[in-house]
């Protein structure tokens, strides 16, 4: 059981925390936070908030909707390099958060 607890541990300090710096929160789980605010901006119903005035409401629609897309490329964007480039160093041997040594 200890074995199983020692691998997922490394396992999850892998994903949280920064290949280039071990103090600093990796750049996956970074640009994952950033894509949860479209989730969230859609979960309050911020996109399609209905404002009263008929002119005002669809342009509101169209920039909540523009945000939410940028932020879920931005998002995507930087899940993708931190994740490049934690396995580049990974396979490079330079990952600061090997096989427990990390703090």
């Amino acid at each position: 059981m200890k074995y199983i607890t020692n691998a997922v541990d490394l396992i999850a300090r892998w994903i949280v925390l920064s290949s280039a710096n071990p103090s600093e929160v990796s750049l996956t789980i970074k640009g994952a936070l950033v894509g949860a605010l479209p989730l969230i901006m859609a979960g309050i119903g911020l996109a399609h908030l209905n404002i009263g005035q008929d002119a005002i409401t669809p342009i509101f629609d169209t920039i909540a909707s523009i945000v939410q897309g940028l932020l879920t490329l931005v998002s995507l964007g930087v899940m993708l390099y931190g994740m490049l480039r934690k396995v580049w160093l990974s396979i490079k041997g330079t990952n600061q958060v090997n096989a427990g040594r990390a703090l």
